[in-house]
């Protein structure tokens, strides 16, 4: 994890083995200072645990996720599904990130659980793919503050 400059702005960058991960301040809508921080899955998706830990090193708390993939290689068949584990536990009940089968964006999810206490580590894991095409190149955003 590195902190570094990009656009006037501090903004940390870690790097993990799927993907680059970058946090970096953004504006949401209605949600002054709040930051987006996504994780690709590049390549055809498959069934897996989070490999790479993500750490993190301060609280924050999640608002939402939003789950997306390439719009030409959506999931067909069933839905992918996603989960994102803190220290370990899902941090979501029931109501998983998802993308819908012949769709490429899921709708944002709040979960259970949305502190992420200080020294921390997130995985994210994908827990269903589509079943007669898993789907490709998708992103999980995460909106924290």
């Amino acid at each position: 994890m590195t902190l570094e400059i990009i656009n006037n702005k501090p903004a940390v960058v870690v790097i993990q083995k799927r993907s680059p991960l970058i946090l970096r301040p953004q504006y949401a809508p209605g949600v002054l200072g709040s930051m987006l921080l996504a994780h690709s899955f590049p390549g055809l998706l498959s069934i897996g645990l989070g490999v790479q830990p993500f750490p993190f090193p301060r609280a924050m708390t999640i608002l939402r996720v939003l789950p997306a993939c390439d719009p030409v290689l959506v999931p067909v068949g069933s839905p992918i599904i996603f989960d994102i584990r803190l220290n370990g536990v899902s941090i979501f009940g029931a109501n998983k990130p998802q993308i819908l089968a012949g769709e490429s964006l899921g709708v944002p999810v709040v979960p259970d659980v949305t502190a992420i206490p200080a020294n921390s580590i997130l995985y994210d894991d994908i827990i269903v793919v589509g079943s007669a095409y898993a789907g490709a190149n998708a992103t999980l955003t995460l909106e924290v503050v």
